[in-house]
């Protein structure tokens, strides 16, 4: 087999983009009313009708406007009076292109006013995320096959897809954060990589760029940097020459800071404008709990449980073993990412996200996660054919139950917040839910959580 082509890795993304968007069209989710842009996206996405329809970034047209606008848009007031979106305008940034698309086709073709929540509006959003999707994966293979064989890439680019909850967050919910900062975080990996094989100013300021768009989307995700400026570092040797080579260069620190600074600037220029401070939090009441992470709950709880609804990423941890000698320059930033990031992701008052199938905040981090999951795969390449062949096998159908539980959460049958040991076992198997489903859930306390009592 020529390993060397490309053809195989290619062929993988055609498939996993194509997977995510049967999915969509099956299920048409753009002409569904409760689909696309509600909850969180409807947040990300209010700056873009605000600007572009109504003309007005303080949102005050909102107090003035008929209910079929109004409930679009969840507006809270500052302690000065001023209107803001608890959601930062990063994804809306990202958003835009398609936005203007759909504005533009709507506003020729349509009668009645332009509001931009109609079908037409869904479908460029979710347009958007799958070309986002597409370029995610493109560089994410151009990372991978600097270490591994084609085969080895195809298997991993299809699996962090379609054996994992990202399927679920490119298709049905695909206007969500996550397979944006997915893609964001490939492409950051991309020029981390190519950073240290060939430095230059145009890459620092492009990481300082990408680093302000993540950190501005999740603010938690800046520990993004962490994987920047540990890239490389095997040992304590290393460490040190890599502080003194960034001490030496001062300059390259406030480029990058520079660049986060540009991105974060509008965001910070509303909060002026809308609060009367340069920087706001916007959670009220919610918070982190850095002293007590739900880390077991959030790895193997029967609500959520990361390990659990999405298994395929026990083989990505499990990489780690031989990624340390497959890629040693990535074995310590990615580790110690991880390690951080699902302290992080634990800590959050709400450990299981509201409704959402699996731990989606840990999606972001998918195209770190695939160097290991790819070295586990090339040691199975590596075994006998035997194991080889149980290890694949193990992979498909890891594979076909994400896109089972895919169409399990979209019917009911995995709850979006309540699941229990019974429920779980009671759906397993089954699209839809079966009898008792609802006096088998076990409903998290909102109020207790944001006390810390989770």
């Amino acid at each position: 087999m020529n390993f060397h082509a490309g053809k195989l890795s290619t062929a993988a993304i055609v498939l996993a983009l194509l997977a995510s968007v049967w999915i969509s069209f099956s299920l048409k989710i753009w002409k569904r009313e409760n689909r696309v842009l509600v909850w969180d996206v409807m947040e990300y996405y209010s700056y873009l009708p605000a600007t572009f329809i109504h003309h007005d970034l303080t949102f005050r047209f909102v107090d003035n406007s008929p209910d079929e606008v109004r409930k679009h848009f969840w507006v809270h007031t500052a302690p000065n009076g001023g209107k803001y979106i608890k959601m930062t305008m990063g994804m809306s940034v990202l958003y835009a292109p398609f936005f203007l698309m759909a504005w533009g086709i709507e506003s020729l073709s349509s009668s009645t006013p332009v509001y931009g929540f109609s079908s037409t509006f869904k479908f460029f959003m979710m347009l958007g995320s799958w070309t986002y999707l597409l370029l995610g994966l493109i560089f994410l293979r151009a990372v991978l096959r600097r270490y591994f064989s084609d085969a080895v890439v195809a298997i991993t680019l299809f699996s962090v897809v379609v054996g994992t909850n990202l399927l679920f967050y490119s298709s049905i919910e695909a206007c969500m954060s996550h397979a944006y900062n997915f893609s964001l975080f490939a492409a950051f990996l991309w020029l981390t990589v190519r950073y240290y094989e060939k430095p230059s100013t145009a890459i620092l300021a492009a990481i300082g760029l990408l680093a302000g768009f993540i950190s501005l989307i999740r603010p938690s995700n800046s520990i993004i940097l962490m994987v920047f400026f540990g890239w490389g570092i095997t040992s304590l040797s290393d460490l040190r020459e890599r502080i003194t080579y960034f001490l030496s260069r001062i300059p390259s620190l406030l480029l990058i800071c520079i660049c986060i600074l540009i991105v974060w600037l509008p965001q910070m220029i509303f909060w002026k404008i809308n609060t009367g401070h340069w920087m706001f939090y916007t959670y009220g009441d919610e918070g982190f709990f850095f002293s007590r992470p739900a880390i077991l709950k959030g790895l193997f709880s029967w609500r959520k449980g990361w390990l659990l609804y999405t298994p395929m990423m026990a083989l990505g941890l499990a990489g780690f073993v031989f990624l340390k000698k497959r890629i040693p320059q990535a074995f310590w930033p990615l580790l110690l990412f991880t390690i951080a990031n699902i302290w992080i992701v634990t800590s959050w008052w709400s450990w299981w996200y509201g409704g959402s199938l699996g731990m989606r905040p840990m999606i972001d981090s998918y195209s770190l996660l695939a160097l290991p999951l790819a070295a586990f795969i090339s040691w199975l390449f590596d075994k006998s054919r035997n194991v080889r062949t149980a290890g694949l096998a193990l992979i498909l159908l890891l594979n076909f139950h994400s896109v089972f539980q895919t169409f399990q959460y979209y019917y009911g049958a995995i709850h979006w917040d309540s699941m229990s040991r019974k429920a779980y076992f009671s759906s397993f198997g089954h699209l839809h839910p079966q009898a008792g489903f609802q006096e088998m859930l076990d409903p998290p306390d909102y109020a207790a959580a944001k006390k810390g009592i989770r």
